[in-house]
């Protein structure tokens, strides 16, 4: 492990040393121009410090206290701020399992920004310390150690979802602005989620409040609500039964279906949707794959996997969920949901505002879509998938 950690330091042109004259005291060094980083410390005979994050001219770096002779034997770690010097005690528990073999643990927060991990000495015995403490860059302590998961926040680098253990040993969900060192979302939630720009949570009573981005409240309900495969798409939960919601989490359409399979597996509903554009040549399945798809869609719905799909905006693979959709004039289609996309298309079965049967329609919102050009990409991606695809067989 040493090794390891001297390895990491090389990295970043660094080197730990002991004082000859008193080898308890360690001190980080810059190999280049031989600059002693830090002061001497003491460490302890088998002290390290060795770095955990880098950027420019700023370190940081953990202070392990290590005397594996003593009784009973020393093992802690403290984080120290290079150039301001500034540090924390030795609180922190070193080698806490095979794992890490870390009593810290950077979270890299993909815009440079750092978070830490850190686990008190006494996590293991203390009935009060119930997981990890949260700290910054700049070693605030953001959270006290009570945490037992965190995880970055999708597109919004500056904020993290955090679940903090309670003292009956249940779990809250929260989020947390750790630039502003504020809760958007306060722990008190049995889950979080993002949608549509805003914090949904659920509490442990099976309600929900709908946040703002700010952490504005801007809804509360008397029901759950659960986020669904497509960005439009939000779903209700009430005493067993399930519906939908709009983007307020408001009920659209009552709960009824005894699960969210059931509910799935009826058609969506379009009740004003409009066409607002129709090229020149548009893409129209053959009847053949159109009747192929209409019966592999079955009763249920189904699923198609696709597999290196290199089509711009699709490179990769993927899963286009299939089921039926409910257009005006009581026109029945088939809807594809591109699981982890953005893409929706529907394919109509029916003639429908001057349309024929196959005709392939691209969702812009639940109230809008346009024909698909028979040039696109989205033709192209269809096509692919399809002739790929073992149920269009």
């Amino acid at each position: 492990m040493r090794d390891l950690r001297q390895h990491i330091n090389e990295t970043h042109g660094l080197y730990c040393y002991f004082a000859e004259d008193a080898p308890r005291e360690w001190a980080l060094w810059r190999e280049a121009d031989d600059t002693q980083l830090t002061p001497w410390i003491d460490l302890g005979p088998e002290g390290m410090i060795w770095v955990i994050w880098h950027e420019g001219d700023e370190l940081v770096v953990v202070l392990e206290q290590r005397d594996d002779a003593a009784e009973p034997p020393v093992l802690r770690q403290a984080l120290m701020h290079l150039p301001t010097g500034r540090r924390t005690e030795f609180a922190f528990a070193g080698d806490r399992s095979w794992e890490t073999q870390l009593g810290v643990e950077p979270i890299n927060m993909g815009n440079k920004a750092l978070l830490m991990l850190t686990y008190p000495v006494d996590h293991e015995t203390s009935r009060e310390v119930r997981g990890a403490a949260l700290y910054d860059k700049h070693l605030r302590e953001l959270i006290g150690p009570c945490i037992a998961w965190v995880h970055p926040c999708g597109r919004q680098h500056e904020f993290v979802e955090v679940a903090l253990r309670q003292a009956d040993e249940s779990v809250r969900y929260g989020v947390f602005d750790y630039v502003q060192a504020r809760y958007l979302v306060p722990p008190e939630f049995a889950e979080v989620f993002e949608y549509d720009g805003r914090w949904i949570g659920n509490t442990p009573d099976a309600r929900s409040v709908v946040h703002a981005a700010n952490g504005e409240i801007l809804a509360t309900h008397d029901h759950t609500l659960h986020r669904g495969r497509a960005d439009d798409v939000l779903y209700v939960q009430r005493a067993g039964l399930w519906g939908r919601a709009d983007a307020l989490g408001a009920i659209t359409e009552a709960p009824q279906a005894p699960s969210l399979e059931a509910l799935e597996a009826e058609a969506e509903r379009f009740e004003t949707l409009t066409l607002v554009a129709v090229p020149e040549r548009a893409y129209c399945l053959d009847e053949e794959t159109l009747d192929a798809l209409v019966d592999a869609t079955g009763d249920e719905g189904m699923c198609i996997k696709y597999e290196g799909v290199e089509v711009e905006g699709w490179s990769g693979d993927g899963m286009l969920d299939v089921g039926w959709a409910e257009l005006p004039e009581q026109v029945r289609a088939v809807l594809l949901d591109d699981r982890y996309g953005e893409l929706r298309l529907l394919v109509l079965t029916q003639p429908w505002r001057d349309l024929p049967p196959g005709s392939v329609l691209a969702l812009a919102a639940k109230t809008q879509a346009r024909a698909v050009a028979e040039d696109s990409d989205e033709a192209v991606f269809l096509q692919t998938v399809f002739a790929q695809s073992i149920e269009m067989d």
